[in-house]
């Protein structure tokens, strides 16, 4: 393959040594006389660690000594030649793809520096990040917002690359670099070691990374494909990368983790992981269902995903409800100035969507931070104290009478009026902020739930200190926003250091402390790290029942807890006795119709049926069904999954012709409800065709407690 014009444009003047490279250059001469002159000069570059090692080289970091000014930093591929001429290929593709596409002005790559060579190795200098690539940024789940912004920037990458004629052909998480980390992403395509020219749309020879191959480059195709087209594939390819790189992001996980996952979607084209994917918007679904369509034919394109309405979809605004959440359009036609103004935050402060960085403590507290704020503390002008509280104290009424809706109005009103009187890092400003998120979560807005209470603690981080009780108290709701989006691993994190903080602020027995506490266990019973929620609920217990009585209403809680978490051990026997002493207390101290009451006599129910004492199951799980039905009707979940539940035993009591009613209306209702494809309803209908055949399954076990309380 002859080298191109713009390649050997890019080659630069170079001696290469042991530990680094020479570069001959010239410098204006400014003294006295030699004006317009130019004088020689040698740039040392000296190599530091090695970055990384792929397929086809190695990366290194190289630093210009003696620098004048800022140091300066690259980073150099090195190459070795082949006398192979199919490894000098992709060698020759990778030149021509960074000198055509790694300018400043396109912003969209990485920037390559130039390239040079010696007897055995071909040399590629490009811009170095100092975050590296994004596969070392995605320590957990990104919100749906931010994977937005990522996805929208490598779709202009890659219909930049496609629109020229290039498939990349190893998109992944490790071959994009991050330039600037949330909340406002700004991220570069590189690697083009695999990147080749294509002509009339056909592609033969395989390569790329295994978990992000289309599936067409496994030799995996829908039934019906045309024989013509099964050696070929199309520049579509890279469009399947990206959208196992997005399901990544959202779900820190793969759509398709082995050989057999793909080929029976192929094969039936049944979209499998929407369980991965229960955080995620429906139009967030419908939009990787699409960029992962089996059909090579039918994936979108570059184009056509930039339009989607995915990409479009507004956020939230905190004061007007409009889009201002980071990147909320896709990239324009200048990313690098669309990335500078999308660096500033909510409030045009530091504010980052990194939870808490794992070398964070609560010793490290600023105080330059704390006195920084102590302006934006100050009291307000006299007597316009009172005209900002008024929009904020009808906020809360409104929250107190349950008029949600009204309240998100009104603290909107509230946060946009303090912001501008007293500034966003003032803590009345933050007040206002936190109870907007309180508002939200009343109307299940999960998405600007979180990103509430995550600015709110941020800021109140930054204006009251981290070991503030205010503070404590958003890092705490923002545990429980992270756990309704089933977030478990951030939320364990939240949860563990809002339990720490209070501990030491307001005490171990302090009802708030316990409240995380009681968060933290539930994030470990999610992740199924059972000995360690047991461990934490019974120190929880007892310090409770310690501080206020083993009739509290917060200890019976704990305790039902502790009974809970020793029940997923199948610690049967240990739990039953815990869940009567839960159920005897809350029935006495709440009433025999709480919902509390009847979550332990639900528990309990389901805890004999799993020691097969299916008499007392039933009569238990009988006052249940009653119970939940007077309190949330008849199609709530509660009642429906009781009733569920109720067949079960029935059908595993031989007692066929009552579990038949009983599932029959758990269908209907389910399907009603739900819809008739929910995985519920689909329970309940594959649990009534069994008891109605001629030959009743009666082996079947019940669903673990865990199932039955998600």
């Amino acid at each position: 393959m002859t080298r191109t014009e713009l390649v050997n444009d890019m080659k630069l003047d170079a001696e290469v040594h042991p530990d680094g490279t020479s570069h001959p250059t010239f410098l204006p001469d400014y003294a006295q006389g030699t004006t317009g002159r130019w004088r020689p000069k040698v740039e040392i570059w000296k190599r530091g660690k090695k970055l990384g090692a792929g397929t086809f080289g190695t990366v290194w970091i190289e630093k210009c000594v003696p620098s004048e000014g800022p140091a300066r930093v690259r980073a150099v591929k090195v190459i070795k030649k082949s006398s192979d001429p199919s490894e000098q290929i992709y060698c020759d593709q990778e030149l021509e793809a960074m000198a055509k596409f790694s300018r400043p002005r396109v912003g969209l790559f990485v920037e390559c520096l130039g390239w040079f060579e010696d007897q055995q190795f071909i040399f590629i200098a490009m811009e170095h990040m100092e975050l590296g690539d994004l596969q070392h940024c995605l320590d957990n789940p990104l919100p749906e917002n931010e994977a937005r912004q990522i996805c929208a920037q490598l779709l202009r990458g890659i219909q930049c690359l496609h629109d020229n004629q290039f498939v990349h052909r190893d998109l992944k998480p490790g071959n994009v670099l991050v330039v600037n980390k949330g909340p406002n992403w700004h991220v570069k395509i590189g690697d083009f070691g695999v990147s080749k020219r294509y002509e009339r749309a056909s592609l033969q020879s395989k390569v790329g990374t295994p978990l992000y191959l289309a599936p067409e480059l496994r030799g995996l195709y829908p039934p019906g494909m045309s024989l013509q087209k099964l050696r070929i594939y199309t520049h579509r390819v890279d469009i399947w990368s990206l959208g196992v790189m997005v399901f990544y992001i959202l779900c820190h996980d793969y759509p398709f983790p082995n050989d057999n996952s793909l080929s029976l979607y192929v094969r039936t084209s049944n979209f499998p992981p929407y369980r991965k994917l229960r955080s995620v918007t429906q139009e967030g679904q419908r939009f990787l269902e699409c960029l992962l369509a089996a059909d090579a034919t039918e994936r979108l394109s570059a184009k056509e995903a930039l339009q989607d309405g995915w990409l479009k979809q507004p956020s939230f605004d905190l004061v007007s409800g409009i889009s201002r959440m980071g990147l909320s359009e896709t990239v324009g036609s200048n990313p690098i100035g669309t990335a500078r103004e999308a660096s500033r935050g909510w409030d045009d402060g530091e504010v980052s969507s990194a939870i808490v960085d794992n070398q964070t403590s609560w010793a490290a507290r600023r105080s330059t931070d704390l006195q920084k704020s102590k302006s934006a503390r100050q009291t307000p002008i006299s007597g316009l104290s009172d005209d900002l509280d008024t929009a904020h104290n009808k906020g809360l009424s409104l929250l107190r009478r349950k008029k949600h809706a009204d309240a998100q109005k009104m603290l909107q009103k509230a946060f946009r009026l303090r912001k501008h009187a007293l500034g966003a890092h003032h803590e009345d400003t933050l007040a206002s902020l936190h109870s907007l998120g309180d508002a939200l979560s009343y109307r299940d807005k999960d998405v600007e739930t979180e990103f509430v209470y995550r600015n709110a603690w941020e800021g109140r981080k930054r204006v009251l200190g981290e070991a503030h009780k205010d503070t404590l108290a958003s890092l705490h709701s923002l545990g429980d926003a992270l756990s309704y989006r089933g977030k478990d691993v951030e939320t364990e994190f939240v949860y563990r250091n809002a339990w720490e903080g209070r501990k030491r602020v307001l005490g171990e027995a302090h009802k708030d402390t316990l409240a995380s506490l009681r968060g933290l266990g539930d994030a470990l019973t999610n992740q199924k790290k059972h000995a360690d929620a047991e461990e934490l609920y019974r120190q929880a217990w007892k310090a409770c029942k310690e501080a206020f009585g083993a009739k509290d209403e917060t200890t019976l809680g704990l305790l039902h807890d502790l009974a809970r978490a020793i029940d997923s051990h199948g610690k049967y026997t240990q739990a039953e006795s815990l869940f009567r002493q839960a159920w005897e207390g809350r029935k006495e101290t709440l009433g025999v119709n709480d919902s509390s009451t009847l979550e332990s006599v639900d528990h309990l129910s389901i805890n004999l049926a799993s020691q097969q004492k299916w008499s007392k199951a039933e009569t238990l799980q009988r006052q249940v069904y009653k119970g939940y039905r007077e309190m949330f009707g008849t199609s709530s979940p509660e009642t429906l999954r009781s009733l569920h539940a109720l067949g079960i035993i029935f059908n595993t009591q031989r007692k066929y012709a009552e579990a038949e009613v009983v599932f029959r209306k758990a269908w209907k209702r389910r399907s009603e409800t739900l819809g008739a494809n929910h995985k519920d309803t689909l329970e309940s209908l594959d649990y009534l065709r069994d008891v109605s055949s001629p030959f009743p399954i009666t082996a079947r076990k019940p669903k673990r407690l865990s199932l039955f309380f998600t």
